[in-house]
Order: structure tokens, then C-alpha cells, then sequence
């Protein structure tokens, strides 16, 4: 073989080699997604490249959907090999990352420590301020710290126990008055 045909297989080896480097990559998120449109983007810095790729698509699994933060962590792949036509495929960001999860458990998370935790002892939803229930656009159900707010007929087929007063259409049932008819006699309804 002669030098320049050592010397051509020598850079074909060079630019394959460089492509399947850059097929998979760890990323950091230079910028907060970006999810304005159909598809989420982000500018990303890649490991062993220099500058930034701007406008790179963030793909998520089917019906899920997350706005990663600047500085968060993500894997991407490109079908070619350029480090300039990446995909980010998966996203993680160990700054809020939950921790001491049971074997099993899910968790979906933001960066403010709300979550919704799936575990063998059941779902429990966490939120900082307010947790709303909409339907088709209305709120149904507002709870907050101290208050839980019903839009709707409400419909038990259990009894309902109070520890404090309830009251009903401005009656109260703790300090509501009877007027007597008569001693013996029925008395009237509350007043």
C-alpha cells in the first residue's frame, strides 16, 4: 500500500471515528427550554465541543412533558454523527432530583419540591400553595393550606363528620335558635 492510500484510509478512519463520537453526548442546557412551540428546544453546550448548539429539539416520552432549566443535564443523539444535528432524548437534573425513593415508587417533580409520588402505600400529591381539579376548563376543586373549595353539586353517600360548626345556606348547625311553641309543643324551624 502506498502513502496516499494509507494516508486517505487514515482520514476516513479520522471522520468515522469523529461521528460516532458525537452520536451520543452528554448536554448541558446553556438556556431553559424554550417551549413555545410543538417541539420544546434549548441551547446546549456538548461534552468536547466548543460553543453552543442553539435551537436543539428536546424530545420527551409520549404524554409527558417537562421545561428543563438552565443547567440541567440531558443525553443527546444524532442520526449522523455531526455534533451539529443533535436530538436531546432524555433530560435529569440532579439539583432537584427527589431522593430515598422505595423500589417501585414514580415520582414526577419540579424544581420547587412539588410532586406527585406513586408508591406501594399510595398516591400522594404535594404542592406548595394550591392544587386545582379542572374539567373542561372550569375548576372544580381548589385546595389550599387551610380550605378546600367545591364548585358543584357535591354528592356523599357516606355520612360526613365535622369536628367544627357547619352551616347551610348562612344557618348554623351548632348555634342555630329554636323558637318554642308552647311548652311540650314542636318547636318552629331554625331561625
Amino acid at each position: 500500500m502506498d502513502y496516499r492510500t494509507i494516508s486517505n484510509l487514515q482520514e476516513r478512519i479520522a471522520v468515522l471515528e469523529s461521528r460516532i463520537l458525537h452520536m451520543t453526548k452528554p448536554t448541558l442546557f446553556t438556556t431553559d427550554a424554550n417551549t413555545t412551540g410543538k417541539v420544546h428546544t434549548a441551547q446546549c453546550q456538548t461534552y468536547g465541543a466548543s460553543g453552543e448548539l442553539h435551537n436543539v429539539q428536546v424530545i420527551g416520552n409520549y404524554g409527558f412533558a417537562s421545561a428543563a432549566l438552565s443547567g440541567a443535564v440531558g443525553q443527546t443523539v444524532s442520526s449522523t454523527g455531526h455534533n451539529d444535528n443533535k436530538l436531546v432524548i432524555a433530560t435529569h437534573d440532579p439539583r432537584y432530583h427527589p431522593a430515598n425513593l422505595g423500589q417501585g415508587d414514580s415520582c414526577q417533580h419540579d424544581h420547587r419540591n412539588q410532586k406527585v409520588l406513586i408508591t406501594q402505600d399510595g398516591i400522594h400529591i404535594e404542592a406548595n400553595s394550591k392544587t386545582f381539579i379542572t374539567i373542561n376548563g372550569t375548576t372544580v376543586i381548589e385546595v389550599d393550606g387551610s380550605k378546600v373549595s367545591i364548585t358543584g353539586d357535591l354528592e356523599v353517600s357516606g355520612k360526613i363528620t365535622a369536628s367544627g360548626d357547619v352551616v347551610g345556606a348562612g344557618i348554623s348547625l351548632q348555634s342555630h335558635a329554636h323558637m318554642e311553641n308552647g311548652k311540650g309543643s314542636k318547636t318552629s324551624p331554625p331561625a
